[in-house]
């Protein structure tokens, strides 16, 4: 995935910052991007663990908070 947003960024520079956004902000919203990519794969675990526990009876886990 880091992959992909790298060449986002390679994109994104070649493009016309005088019509366009500045290369600071798409950075910035790739940040941004980036990080609720990561907090939803750190809930990922738990969530599918909470999906079978009505099946399997085991205690529900609660999902790391951002």
């Amino acid at each position: 995935m880091s992959a992909e947003f790298e060449a986002l960024k390679i994109q994104f520079t070649h493009l016309d910052t005088e019509s366009g956004p500045s290369r600071e902000d798409l950075d910035k919203k790739i940040a941004d991007l980036t990080e609720i990519v990561k907090a939803d794969q750190s809930r990922l675990y738990s969530r599918l663990h909470n999906s079978r526990c009505t099946v399997l009876k085991t205690k529900i886990k609660a999902p790391p908070t951002a």
